[in-house]
């Protein structure tokens, strides 16, 4: 207590003693204003100094530990000024980086004295060091840079059975080790691939440690479905036997096998079971809409409907709309598919030319030019055939030619009178009294040809003549017995076209029309099912007439409309003429009756009264009446049904009495057999196909073959007859048939053979060796495998080139033989070779050909020697002539600049143009070279009536 004291007293004297000594110097500056001075901090080292310095004192402050810097006081009456800078901490620099580590400041923002930095090592790695950080200190980092090294997984043990690709005993983090089996009728269980994570721990085992075990499935369970065997587990290859539920059916109807897939064992196909259902195709196929569409799967009894696009029909029924049920088993009873509307050739003899090929079919609305032949001719004067929804038209195609009975006041017919003639029939006439002379009528292509050559007799005879016809508007140009006309501007024919041709018949213009205004209608068209009646109304606002047709329907239809008015020269009809009238009352679809069809084109609707007739497929008969009537919005009772009947039964084992073409189901015929005498039977006709209670001929059966064991032949019966053959096949390509795979039926009813069977191929080892030659992979094979050889150079190879593994062994000969040179390479004909040849060339070499201006190779450019003889098939191809003088003679000429070409080379197209006239035949102006000839088109002039 007394030291405390002491030195409190001796503190207090020494402060007051300073304190008098400042106030004795006033210029001083003391260590208490250093402390309040604006760059004063705790960095600097103030230890050394004094309480007061006198004016003009300088002094040095220095820095703690950790710290550097210059800084000089300098007293300047009584305060502190200074010189250099304040005191920085000291630099460490870079703390260093560690091997798959990474680091950060974790105190100080630079590395400098006071700063701590902490290590952490990266993912998969451990540290090993003691400490994982580092302080700057006043002599440097201190410690030592961290390390970290890799995660280690534990070892892995597996059964010998099992592959190991990888390292599963010193795995680091990162490894991946897979596992596999080394037997090819095993498959692995467990895990099939594992990597060491970051933790040191396996991922990928929670499916097991891997192993090995035989190809075997598990009897599965089946939705909707049941396994009939009593059986745990399936080997490899075995059939799984099940069934479905009622009402329900396989997805797939392919045995389902256990089969090895990968690393796995599985059901091939699956056994699923599905409910019966009835599928459609969605989206459906072009031309083709459903009702209903939002769903495409129907249950038994459901029905669609299903509508072609105007350009689509059913092709068997060849209408737009058919109504199909889903039937119990899962199927459509008729196909759901539109299909485009086309025609196929005609089968007419009436026609003499058809400009298309017999088997090229025909598209809606696709036109072809036709001729008839002699005797018939097109109808209408039409010069091509349309293919429409109802077939070819016109329909027909060619009509026979046939003249009305001409008569005449002056001239009685010798010989047959009848009403009609037929194609080039004569019919000679005799003048009546008072005229003189005889003439014959010839029936032509475009009706009689001749003329009344009987002449008055008087004392003069004028040949009669018919003069200028004088129809107001009318423009004409009388060339001898024609009259063309047309119409003044402003005005038209009453009927279609713009020109027309008159005849001139006993003193008489046939044919000319009158001419009417063009803002007139004219000719009044026709209405299906009902009449047209022309009249005309009054324009209030104008005070003009205005045509108009009044429309009066057939009995059974109503008109939707009761006049048509003509506006600017046409009649507005508003729409189809054919919805003009309509029917009063409709029925709808007529009922279906199975396996016939009906004869008349498709409508949505029909009339009351229209009558519809049925027609039974090939091989039914119709019993009943074939044709119902709409009457009153419904049909006829329907009493007709299709019946399948039986043609002749055809059978060279028999002996009988055919009495009939066809027979119903029941009846029978009683035979004999020819081989076997006394021994008799009877064959039923049982809906289309015969059962015979004795089979004369000796048949075999056909054997039920074991899994794995497929029939290739194709079998429609349970029996064959004898001399025929059944041929099997193994159904896995790695197995091999053992035995006869082909059995014959003999006379005994027994098989040539026993059944053969199917046992699992082996491998062959590597290919053998060849002499100057080698296989081009040198590898382990499977069975039918096959292997590629090639010879050395300079030799040539004789047989193969391939070998194939069957069963193990290898097949296949062949031989490496020192190659033959060749002599000169052979002529090409309109060609030559790119360069001059040698006398001799080895094994291999090639000479490279060129063919002559204007010609086309085709082939490649090369011949090969090879083994003594050229290899290579080279042609030229001849060039197209030209010839101007041919082209005149056609009246054509090269349309383009460009295609002036008197020689063309093959494939090479010219297009022509017409010179004058225009083009008459099928050709087209633009024709193609090939093999040396092209085909001129030809242009012709026509006959025009010039003003």
């Amino acid at each position: 207590m007394h030291v405390t004291t002491t030195s409190c007293i001796l503190l207090l004297w020494m402060h007051t003693l300073t304190f008098v000594k400042s106030q004795d110097n006033p210029g001083a500056c003391t260590l208490e204003d250093f402390k309040k001075y604006h760059l004063y901090d705790g960095n600097f080292d103030i230890s050394g100094m004094q309480a007061s310095y006198p004016g003009g004192r300088q002094v040095r402050v220095g820095c703690n530990v950790g710290y550097s810097g210059f800084f000089k006081l300098i007293c300047v009456e009584g305060k502190w000024q200074h010189r250099g800078t304040n005191c920085q901490p000291r630099s460490c620099g870079h703390p260093g980086d560690a091997q798959f580590a990474d680091f950060q400041l974790r105190k100080g923002n630079d590395f400098v004295f006071g700063s701590e930095v902490v290590y952490t090592c990266q993912k998969g790695f451990q540290m090993v060091s003691r400490t994982n950080f580092r302080r700057c200190m006043a002599e440097g980092w201190d410690g030592v840079i961290p390390v970290c090294e890799a995660q280690q997984c534990p070892s892995i043990n597996v059964p010998n059975n099992v592959n190991v690709m990888g390292d599963a005993e010193e795995a680091a983090y990162g490894n991946v080790v897979q596992f596999s089996c080394k037997s090819s009728s095993h498959i692995l269980k467990g895990a099939r691939e594992i990597y060491c994570d970051e933790n040191g721990d396996w991922k990928g085992l929670e499916a097991g440690n891997p192993k090995c075990v035989a190809v075997k499935c598990e009897a599965p369970v089946i939705e909707n479905g049941f396994v009939l065997e009593n059986v745990k587990e399936y080997n490899e290859h075995e059939i799984l036997n099940f069934e479905c539920n009622p009402q329900y059916k396989r997805v797939q109807e392919i045995p389902s096998k256990c089969t090895k897939v990968g690393i796995k064992a599985e059901w091939i196909p699956g056994p699923e079971c599905e409910e019966i259902k009835c599928q459609l195709t969605l989206t459906p196929l072009p031309g083709t809409t459903y009702e209903p569409a939002q769903r495409n799967r129907f249950l038994p009894g459901e029905t669609v409907r299903v509508t072609c696009e105007e350009r689509y029909w059913i092709g068997r029924t060849r209408t737009l709309s058919v109504e199909i049920t889903c039937k119990a088993n899962g199927e459509w009873n008729d196909g759901p598919v539109c299909k485009e509307v086309t025609c196929i050739h005609p089968q007419d003899r009436r026609l003499s030319s058809w400009d298309s090929w017999r088997w090229e079919t025909k598209k809606l609305g696709d036109t072809v030019r036709y001729a008839c032949r002699s005797g018939y001719k097109r109808k209408d004067g039409v010069t091509q055939a349309t293919c429409t929804r109802d077939g070819w038209e016109p329909n027909p195609l060619c009509q026979e030619i046939k003249c009305k009975r001409q008569q005449f006041p002056n001239a009685d017919i010798i010989g047959i009178n009848q009403a009609e003639y037929r194609y080039n029939d004569r019919v000679q006439y005799n003048c009546r009294r008072g005229y003189k002379g005889s003439f014959t009528l010839i029936c032509g292509q475009d009706g009689w040809r001749g003329s009344n050559e009987c002449t008055a007799i008087t004392t003069s005879s004028d040949p009669s003549q018919c003069g200028q016809t004088k129809l107001p508007n009318l423009k004409v140009w009388p060339r001898g017995d024609k009259l063309y006309f047309t119409c003044e501007d402003g005005y038209k024919p009453l009927s279609k076209g713009w020109w027309g041709e008159a005849t001139c018949v006993d003193g008489v213009w046939s044919g000319v029309e009158s001419c009417i205004e063009e803002q007139k209608c004219g000719e009044v068209p026709v209405i299906p099912n009902g009449e047209a009646t022309l009249g005309s109304t009054e324009l209030q606002e104008q005070g003009k007439s205005q045509e108009m047709i009044q429309i009066t329907c057939n009995p059974l239809y109503s008109a939707k409309i009761e006049e048509i008015t003509c506006r600017d020269g046409r009649w507005d009809l508003n729409g189809s003429l054919d919805a003009i009238c309509e029917p009063n009352q409709t029925c709808s679809t007529p009922p279906k009756v199975e396996n016939a069809v009906i004869t008349s084109p498709y409508q949505k609707e029909y009339p009351s009264g229209f009558e519809v007739t049925y027609q039974c497929r090939d091989k039914y008969t119709i019993e009943g009446n074939a044709t119902i009537k709409c009457t009153a919005e419904r049909w006829e009772k329907l009493n007709i049904q299709c019946i399948l009947y039986c043609d002749q039964l055809m059978d060279d084992s028999l002996d009988f009495t055919a009495e009939k073409d066809k027979y119903m189901t029941g009846e029978i015929i009683q035979y004999q057999c020819k081989n076997k005498a006394g021994i008799t039977g009877t064959a039923t006709c049982q809906h289309g196909k015969w059962a015979k209670t004795i089979e004369c001929e000796e048949k075999c059966r056909v054997p039920e073959t074991p899994p794995g064991l497929t029939i290739t032949t194709d079998v429609t019966d349970d029996q064959i007859k004898k001399g025929q053959h059944l041929t099997f096949a193994c159904e896995d390509s790695t197995y091999i048939i053992k035995g006869n795979a082909t059995l014959e039926c003999l006379e005994n009813g027994h098989w040539s053979n026993p059944l053969p069977t199917c046992e699992a191929a082996k491998d062959c080892r590597r290919p053998p060796p060849l002499s100057y030659g080698r296989a081009k992979q040198d590898r382990p094979y499977r069975h039918n495998d096959k292997v590629e050889y090639v010879c050395d150079r300079d030799y040539g190879m004789e047989g193969g080139p391939f070998k194939t593994c069957v069963d193990g062994d290898w097949v296949g000969e062949m031989r490496c033989h020192p190659a033959q040179g060749c002599g000169r390479p052979p002529h090409l004909s309109d060609g030559d070779t790119k360069t001059s040849t040698k006398y001799q060339y080895q094994h291999n070499e090639q000479v490279e050909y060129i063919c002559q201006r204007y010609y086309v190779m085709e082939g490649e450019p090369f011949k090969t020697c090879k083994g003594g003889e050229w290899t290579g098939e080279i042609r030229c191809l001849r060039p197209c002539t030209v010839n101007r003088e041919d082209m005149n003679t056609h009246n054509i000429q090269f349309k383009y600049s460009r295609d002036d070409k008197l020689y063309s080379e093959h494939n090479d197209k010219i297009t022509f143009e017409c010179t004058r006239g225009r083009p008459v035949g099928t050709l087209g102006m633009r024709q193609k070279c090939e093999h040396g000839v092209i085909h001129l088109p030809t242009c012709q002039e026509r006959f025009f009536v010039q003003d």
